[in-house]
């Protein structure tokens, strides 16, 4: 990305361009979100400017804007399969600067219920500002997307379109300086995160504010580096030891990456709080329900100290259920809704937006829809529910988390129970079908009627011999079909998973 200089500080660069600025679309933020928004965008604008409050370093590199990305990120197969479509031969690019190659090796899982072995496919291991780093060069060989580096943007800009208000532009200023710019455009897409400011703004143009359903999570990571020596690099893949929620017990993570050295993460939800002092990582390791993290630390050399990290609240905005909503303004990753990062879905979900955009952009090229960006953030919602109630019904075993929203509290009940039942099947049971299920619709491949379905919840019970346990479940006179209605969501089936085709 070329970074450009704002309008009146250098020969006004951009707006002197041959760009007219009705073609040009603006990106609030420069993260995982906002490049895969840039990149959909460029098919579509002649000109893209990407607003992004750090200075961003030519090689991998932390940063203060990603306060998480000392830890551990993965990526579901949807994920993958957008960042393949977008930028075809991401993967080797990663090779290339060293990720670690899972491919064939195995992975450890372990549970209080069983301990499995399964081999990698295709699959690397690396930093998330590996990951950041490739992807944003890869944008940066787009010639139509620009980059405001060390720029923040104060306030949206608008005008009255008839009786509806329209977005056309943001007010930017340099971080270290006070003094603000216009910068017009005829579409800005917020991607600035978990912290958008959005919320506010909106409230502020007098189109009220989204009925904000809130996870609190009281979740916290304590992550540290260590160096694998040659001799072990290949003999540990990634491992994975998930305690008790329920019990508030704690779990761990390790999985190499670039530079011979792994990540390893102790993670707890609910106030329960890993430790960062060096001197009690490696007990608190010993700790989790299974010694081999501990034992694995035992034969590897510490780089630099442990690393927290903590997240008081996932939020979700539900912005495509607001009565007004803007033309010319768009919503897209944590800016709409925060996940648990623990369950990688985060990036993988702003990836699937960021196709939806584009399909959104096409249709809008071809009909006439006014109000296409407010259908287009209904089509987010879409995406996002099946993601959201996943981690719902999952941090809510935590003693301590608690929820703001309208999920159905009986219908979350059932699904904990239930879960635990295919748990057992799959992990005891050594049922690799019904795991496969589980997996995929945690891992948005699947949708969840794949698994929460009426036909596959009869099925599930069936199978596991759990029909007085069902039975229990329904009020008298009560049918599944109808209590799946009353207590569940609507999912919408598919539009996740269409997103990488």
């Amino acid at each position: 990305m070329k970074e450009v200089s704002l309008p009146g500080e250098s020969e006004d660069r951009l707006t002197e361009s041959n760009v007219k600025a009705g073609s040009r679309a603006i990106v609030i933020g420069g993260s995982m979100a906002g490049l895969l928004a840039a990149k959909v965008l460029s098919g579509h604008y002649g000109e893209i400017i990407v607003i992004e409050r750090d200075e961003l370093q030519d090689r991998p590199a932390n940063r203060p804007g990603v306060p998480q990305d000392h830890h551990p990120h993965r990526l579901q197969h949807l994920g993958k399969g957008v960042l393949e479509t977008l930028f075809p031969g991401w993967r080797e690019d990663l090779l290339a600067q060293g990720a670690y190659e899972r491919e064939g090796k195995e992975m450890h899982l372990i549970s209080p219920l069983a301990s499995l072995q399964f081999p990698y496919e295709k699959d690397e291991g690396c930093s998330r500002p590996l990951l950041e780093w490739v992807i944003r060069r890869r944008v940066a060989a787009e010639p139509r997307i620009q980059v405001l580096q060390g720029h923040e943007a104060v306030s949206l800009l608008t005008r009255k379109k008839g009786n509806k208000l329209a977005v056309t532009g943001a007010k930017v200023k340099e971080k270290r300086c006070s003094d603000s710019r216009d910068l017009e455009a005829a579409l800005v897409v917020d991607a600035s995160g978990r912290y958008s400011r959005l919320p506010a703004w909106l409230e502020e143009l007098g189109c009220g504010k989204p009925d904000t359903e809130i996870l609190h999570t009281r979740l916290a990571y304590s992550t540290r580096y260590y160096r694998i020596p040659e001799s072990l690099k290949d003999r540990y893949s990634t491992v994975l030891i998930e305690g008790d929620p329920s019990l508030a017990e704690g779990s761990g993570v390790f999985s190499p990456i670039e530079g011979g050295l792994a990540e390893t993460t102790i993670y707890g939800a609910g106030g329960h709080y890993p430790p960062v002092d060096p001197a009690r990582y490696e007990p608190a390791a010993a700790k989790l329900i299974h010694p081999m993290l501990a034992e694995i630390l035992a034969q590897l050399e510490p780089v630099g100290n442990p690393r927290g990290f903590r997240v008081p609240e996932c939020r979700l905005n539900p912005y495509g259920a607001m009565p007004e909503w803007p033309s010319g303004l768009l919503a897209i990753g944590d800016s709409i809704c925060s996940f648990d990062p623990i369950y990688g879905q985060g990036i993988s979900v702003a990836a699937a937006e960021a196709m939806e955009m584009g399909k959104a952009l096409q249709e809008a090229g071809r009909e006439s829809d006014p109000r296409w960006e407010l259908h287009l953030q209904q089509r987010f919602g879409k995406i996002i529910l099946p993601a959201w109630w996943t981690i719902v019904v999952a941090d809510l075993r935590w003693p301590g988390v608690t929820y703001e929203g309208s999920l159905s509290g009986r219908g979350i009940r059932f699904c904990q129970e239930y879960l635990d039942i295919v748990r057992r099947q799959a992990l005891q049971g050594g049922d690799m079908e019904l795991f496969g299920l589980m997996m995929g619709v945690q891992g948005l491949d699947l949708p969840p009627s794949a698994l929460f379905g009426e036909e596959a919840v009869r099925m599930v019970v069936s199978r596991c011999k759990q029909e007085a346990w069902l039975e229990k479940q329904l009020d008298d006179g009560e049918t599944l079909g109808c209590f799946l209605e009353r207590s569940f969501p609507v999912f919408h089936p598919g539009s996740h998973a269409e997103a990488n085709r």
